[in-house]
């Protein structure tokens, strides 16, 4: 086994030589950047770049495609305005993400994660199979006086590969029991908040609004991050995998099957999905649940508002599109939605990344109409969703794809913040919506358990869940 490492290192080193790097240049805005790419006959677990130094790290993977990107270190921060103004160069690759709502204040638990972060990674790797890219990204001010730069730029990547190559090799962990839990809001809360819902609904306030709970778990020791992350990779469904990972180690991550807007040049796609049901061990029952969310008056307003939203805002700005399918059931590992996508062309002297704002929050995460029902769920929640079901994604030249922070989680050290949410309409009942976000946190609950207790016997949580 050692000889083998040495021959594959030996085998990698070549591969470094500086004939078989391409070197182009990249610009946004003043800033210079000379990047530098090299491919490779190599194959790296997903999770090693969380066991690197903590920096702004950054995993992504599409719901739609195999390849997946790692990137970790942040050779230059770029603010969303920037994003939202300015040509991007097609060399370059942004990874970041933005809040829920905006809040000058910093958040204790979300730290860094309370304002938006966009940042032009130092090194990406990008994973297909058994081939690897490398880039690198080096600002032109760093080397403009070093006659060897191109050298130094191949011995940094020299450097991190190795690293990467030997944070690949570490085992997997099992993950630790937790000590303590907490809901917030607890039952009693909840039950509270869903009622003064129902009464604003009642005076036509809003017609819906996502109300959100989120559990903390407490461990004996820091949770490992790099092997929670490899459970979340180990869930067979469609949606975004991401995770984010900032410098004081704090790591954002989840699976979200809900984009909220993808774009090549004035071309976009979006998602609407709303409506709820568990899965079952067999196809029938399966069937059953998703026949039942299709035909529920409920389950159907609750999703209409969405693409009601959606349909409106794209009309009232004159952008032409059409909806591509329509309350279509997609299955996740422990829930099942109905979806409706749409897509269109931006009309000449706009670009689609202008929707990001328009769109956002959708009445998928937020209410409708938005403005009343945020200033509910603002009061009503007693703390900051930051980057929970705000957007995350990456920007690459002129084209992008973003998802909604949602069935995500918040390393904290020894502490685990798990978040989900439940769009409320009228028949809403508190006991069956605090159900729904209950199993929907099963992406992190599911591999968890209590420091005295055995692992439950994996089951669909949801068969007891019929809305």
């Amino acid at each position: 086994m050692k000889d083998s490492r040495l021959q594959d290192c030996l085998h990698a080193k070549t591969a470094f030589e500086p004939a078989l790097w391409q070197w182009t240049r990249a610009s946004l805005g003043p800033h210079r950047w000379v990047k530098a790419s090299l491919k490779l006959q190599d194959t790296l677990r997903p999770e090693s770049f969380l066991r690197l130094p903590p920096d702004w790290a950054f995993f992504w993977k599409s719901k739609e495609l195999k390849t997946w990107e790692a990137a970790w270190g942040a050779s230059q921060l770029v603010s969303f305005e920037d994003l939202l103004a300015l040509d991007i160069d097609p060399e370059l690759t942004i990874f970041g993400g933005f809040p829920f709502a905006k809040n000058p204040q910093v958040d204790a638990d979300w730290q860094e994660f309370s304002a938006e972060h966009w940042f032009v990674p130092k090194f990406i790797w990008r994973q297909l199979d058994e081939t690897a890219e490398l880039d690198v990204y080096c600002l032109e001010s760093h080397y403009q006086q070093d006659e060897d730069w191109q050298k130094r730029i191949i011995l940094e990547a020299w450097d991190f590969y190795q690293k990467l190559r030997q944070a690949s090799t570490i085992e997997v962990q099992s993950l630790p029991g937790y000590v303590e839990r907490q809901d917030s809001p607890d039952r009693l809360r909840w039950h509270q908040m869903i009622d003064r819902a129902q009464q604003c609904m009642k005076r036509r306030e809003f017609a819906k609004v996502v109300l959100s709970r989120k559990v903390d778990l407490q461990f004996r020791r820091a949770l490992p991050v790099a092997d929670l992350f490899r459970s979340l990779l180990n869930l067979n469904e469609e949606s975004f995998l991401f995770a984010c990972q900032s410098p004081s180690g704090l790591c954002f991550m989840g699976r979200s099957p809900e984009r909220l807007l993808s774009w090549q040049n004035n071309e976009f796609q979006l998602d609407a999905i709303a409506g709820t049901r568990g899965r079952s061990s067999n196809f029938p029952g399966d069937q059953a649940f998703a026949t039942d969310m299709q035909q529920s008056p409920k389950e159907q307003n609750e999703h209409r508002l969405v693409g009601q939203a959606i349909t409106d805002m794209l009309k009232d700005e004159g952008i032409p599109f059409e909806q591509v399918d329509e309350e279509q059931i997609i299955r996740l590992q422990y829930v099942q939605h109905m979806r409706s996508r749409f897509k269109g062309i931006m009309p000449e002297g706009r670009r689609s990344v202008e929707l990001l704002e328009l769109l956002h929050p959708t009445p998928a995460v937020g209410g409708f109409p938005r403005a009343p029902a945020l200033d509910f769920l603002l009061r009503e929640e007693s703390y900051q969703r930051a980057w929970f079901s705000g957007g995350i994604g990456k920007f690459q030249g002129h084209r992008g794809d973003v998802a909604i922070g949602i069935r995500s989680a918040l390393v904290d050290g020894k502490k685990l913040h798990v978040y989900a949410g439940a769009g409320i309409v009228p028949g809403s009942l508190a006991d069956a919506e605090w159900q729904e976000i209950e199993v929907k946190m099963q992406n992190f609950l599911g591999f968890l358990h209590a420091e005295d207790s055995f692992p439950a016997r994996e089951t669909f949580a949801s068969d007891a869940l019929s809305l």
